[in-house]
């Protein structure tokens, strides 16, 4: 079923979703009742109970040493969803700090397909410099990722307040360019690359501590290079190429 499916990928154990289920279409019931209702152990089952519980996700009234259990409000998922959120965000400066005084080997990840594509521009809007670079064929980014998309992650970009600096294929200067620059408005420079390069099939974005190169023609996927000092002598070619550019 789809909603036993949803309920996993939020998180749920199969034994959880079979309790959570039966109590939800049966309402009030005692850990007898649920034992027969899901064929699940008491043993098995009070564990279960207990962490449905703790996740808020059911309650339970208590008469003497007998306790009737029942489904909270489906808000409470959502409930739940933000207060991970708001977890990990009060987490997020700790744990960048301790990654960043590990020594480490240059990462490299792999992102296959529209939408993995698609996380990682969506994981650019954490940059902490506020400053992207990028050279790229924005025709081609849009009729990849589609129009929406852009919409979406331009306006989120400027709320952020993270400026690209764009360096545009010939085909991008006057069309695309317009669009882009509606959506982060104030927070996008452009320059358009000599028309003897042609149609560009790759994006390439540089950031933090980052550089991604994307290949916006089937097959879609990514490489990212996590290293300083990789993308510090990226960013140097990136303004290099900017102060020469035609403005």
């Amino acid at each position: 079923m789809a909603i036993q499916q949803q309920l996993k990928d939020f998180g749920l154990s199969p034994t959880e979703i079979k309790a959570y289920m039966a109590l939800l279409t049966g309402g009030l019931m005692t850990a007898l009742q649920l034992q027969k209702e899901t064929g699940v152990s008491r043993p098995n089952l009070y564990p279960v109970l207990e962490s449905l519980t703790k996740k808020g996700l059911i309650t339970y009234h208590e008469k003497g040493r007998r306790k009737s259990y029942l489904t909270k409000d489906p808000d409470a998922f959502v409930q739940q969803l933000e207060l991970r959120k708001k977890t990990m965000k009060a987490l997020l400066p700790d744990l960048r700090a301790m990654r960043k005084t590990i020594p480490t080997k240059p990462s490299i990840q792999f992102y296959e397909g529209v939408d993995a594509v698609k996380d990682l521009f969506t994981e650019m809007l954490s940059c902490e410099e506020k400053v992207i670079y990028g050279v790229a064929s924005t025709q081609k980014l849009f009729d990849a990722f589609g129009h929406d998309f852009f919409r979406w992650w331009g306006k989120k970009m400027n709320k952020a307040k993270i400026t690209l600096y764009d360096l545009l294929s010939p085909d991008s200067v006057e069309n695309a360019s317009q669009l882009a620059t509606s959506n982060i408005q104030s927070y996008y420079e452009f320059k358009g690359l000599p028309a003897e390069f042609g149609e560009i099939a790759a994006d390439y974005l540089v950031w933090d501590d980052k550089v991604a190169l994307i290949s916006i023609e089937e097959p879609i996927f990514a490489t990212v290079v996590d290293n300083a000092a990789i993308a510090e002598t990226m960013k140097i070619l990136c303004k290099t190429a900017w102060r020469g550019a035609k403005g």
